[in-house]
């Protein structure tokens, strides 16, 4: 790591970020992430179909408490 310390992040050679730097800038990512998938209904449902918590038809995976795929599917 040619002398950096191991909680110091070069994000894109912008420069070393420490760790209290790195967190802010992940906290502001976080809100402004939050911020864009939550700017329409039709916003936040494809955040949630993009991140896998709902289908493209609009039901809950099973992972996250929806329908058993197995168990739904005709034999």
């Amino acid at each position: 790591m040619s002398g950096a310390l191991p909680c110091a992040i070069d994000f894109g050679g912008a420069g070393i970020m420490t760790d209290e730097k790195r967190r802010a800038a992940i906290k502001a990512l976080i809100v402004k992430r939050t911020a864009a998938n939550m700017a329409s209904p039709a916003a936040a449902r494809a955040a949630l179909i993009e991140e896998g918590i709902y289908t493209k038809d609009g039901e809950l995976r099973a992972t996250f408490g929806g329908p058993d795929e197995k168990a739904t599917r005709a034999a």
